[in-house]
């Protein structure tokens, strides 16, 4: 997931509709994938701020933990990607 994809992203939630749209998106965000991580784990480890950004405007979980039990903070910190340390830490 790139920081280039970040209008594509707004462009998926904006699809949605409008009913339970934030729910809608919070669940996108915070679902845990085959690899046991969720969109947000995978947003910090690449150290991609704008979109760890967009999802924390939304409401995403920060204390869901990977398969493995790291969580968003722990990732970004791995990947020393000071900017979404920062973000989150907030």
């Amino acid at each position: 997931m790139k920081d280039s994809n970040l209008e594509k992203v707004k462009e998926i939630f904006n699809s949605f509709e409008e009913k339970n749209k934030e729910q809608q998106i919070r669940k996108v965000i915070d679902q845990l994938t085959e690899t046991g991580w969720n969109l947000m784990h995978w947003a910090c480890y690449g150290g991609h701020a704008q979109i760890v950004k967009l999802f924390l405007d939304h409401d995403a979980n920060l204390n869901i933990e990977t398969n493995d039990g790291w969580t968003s903070l722990q990732l970004a910190a791995f990947k020393n990607h000071i900017e979404g340390i920062f973000l989150i830490d907030i």
